[in-house]
C-alpha cells in the first residue's frame, strides 16, 4: 500500500509540474504576445505623435480663440457650470480671460488681475521661480486646452498609445469613420475598458469620437466625448480647428446601487485666430499697472525658501 501511494504521489507531483509549467509557458507566450501586438502599431502610434506634436506647435501655440462652457446634469437640468474663457497663447506667453479675470503668463513672471469697476487690480504676482497654488489654476486650464482634441482625459493620446499597458485590441481605417482604435488601458487603480477611439487622419488625427467606460475604487462611469469642426482649415496651419466639443458621463451602479444623475457638457469654440497680436496683454504694463522688480520678485522668493529653511532646522533642534 506504502509503494502504492508513493507512485500515486510522484505521479500528482509530475502532473502538477507539467500543469505549473505550461501555466508558465501561457503566461510568458501571453506576455510575448502582448508585446508583439503592440509593436504592430507603433508605425501608427508614430504618426499620431507626429500629427499631434506638430498640431499643437502649429495650431495651439499660437491661437486665440472663445469657449463657451456649460455642464447640466441630465436628466434634471440642473446647471453645474455656465461661463466664458478666452484663451491667447503666443509661444511660451499665455493668457486666460475668466469673466472679469485675466490670468497671464510671460517669460519673466506670472500674475492674475480682476476688473474693479473698470480699473485693474492685483489678485497675485509671481516670478518665474515660484510655485503659488493660485497659480496651478492657470496651469491646468492651459494644460486641458492642450490635450484638447488631441487627448485622452487628462494624457495626451499619443502617451497613452504609447504605454506599453495600453491594450490595443485592433485599429482600422475607413474613408467614413477614419481610424478607429479599440483597447483597455490600466493605470494605477484606475481601469478604462471598451475603448473606442475615432481619429481624423486628414485632420492631424484629431479626434472626433471618443467612448470608454472608467472604473475607480469608488464608482465607475461610462463616458463620450464628440468633437464637430470647421469646415475650412485654419489660415495656412492645414488643421480644421474644434467648433463643439459635447462629453456625456453616466453612471454605472456599483453593488445594485442605482443610477444616479449623468453630466452633459458643451464647449463652443468661436473666434479661432492665429494673426498677431500685441504681446503688452501679457505682461502688467498692458492693464495700466507697473511692471515689478524682478529681482526683488526673485530675490524675495529665494529669501523666503531660506528663511522656510532655517526655521525647520531650528525646529529639529528644539525637537532633539
Amino acid at each position: 500500500c506504502l509503494a502504492t501511494v508513493s507512485v500515486f504521489t510522484g505521479i500528482v507531483e509530475l502532473r502538477l509540474a507539467a500543469i505549473g509549467r505550461r501555466f508558465a509557458i501561457l503566461v510568458i507566450c501571453m506576455f510575448c504576445l502582448c508585446g508583439v501586438t503592440h509593436a504592430q502599431y507603433q508605425p501608427l502610434i508614430k504618426r499620431i505623435r507626429e500629427a499631434h506634436s506638430e498640431f499643437r506647435r502649429k495650431v495651439l501655440s499660437n491661437i486665440s480663440v472663445d469657449a463657451t462652457w456649460k455642464t447640466v446634469s441630465v436628466p434634471s437640468g440642473t446647471v453645474q457650470k455656465d461661463e466664458k474663457l478666452s484663451f491667447v497663447f503666443r509661444g511660451k506667453s499665455g493668457l486666460i480671460r475668466q469673466s472679469s479675470e485675466v490670468m497671464a503668463t510671460n517669460g519673466d513672471y506670472r500674475f492674475r488681475i480682476y476688473d474693479n469697476s473698470g480699473r485693474w487690480e492685483m489678485r497675485y504676482l509671481e516670478g518665474k521661480k515660484r510655485s503659488d497654488p493660485a497659480a496651478e489654476a492657470f496651469e491646468q486650464h492651459k494644460a486641458n486646452f492642450a490635450r484638447m482634441s488631441v487627448g485622452f482625459e487628462k494624457y495626451a493620446l499619443s502617451d497613452v498609445l504609447a504605454d506599453e499597458s495600453f491594450r490595443i485590441d485592433s485599429a482600422t481605417q475607413d474613408n467614413e469613420r477614419g481610424v478607429e482604435i479599440r483597447g483597455e488601458w490600466l493605470v494605477g487603480d484606475t481601469s478604462y475598458e471598451d475603448i473606442l477611439i475615432s481619429l481624423d487622419p486628414l485632420n492631424y488625427y484629431q479626434v472626433m469620437r471618443c467612448q470608454y467606460k472608467v472604473s475607480r475604487p469608488t464608482y465607475r462611469l461610462a463616458v463620450e466625448d464628440v468633437f464637430s469642426y470647421a469646415d475650412k482649415p485654419l489660415g495656412e496651419t492645414g488643421a480644421c480647428v474644434p467648433t463643439r466639443f459635447v462629453q456625456c458621463l453616466s453612471d454605472i451602479p456599483i453593488d445594485a446601487d442605482p443610477y444616479q444623475d449623468g453630466v452633459r457638457t458643451e464647449v463652443v469654440f468661436s473666434g479661432w485666430s492665429n494673426e498677431p497680436v500685441d504681446l503688452q496683454i501679457f505682461r502688467l504694463s498692458g492693464y495700466g499697472l507697473p511692471e515689478p522688480d524682478l529681482d526683488a520678485l526673485n530675490g524675495s522668493f529665494q529669501m523666503r525658501m531660506i528663511a522656510s529653511v532655517i526655521v525647520g532646522f531650528v525646529g529639529l533642534l528644539l525637537v532633539f
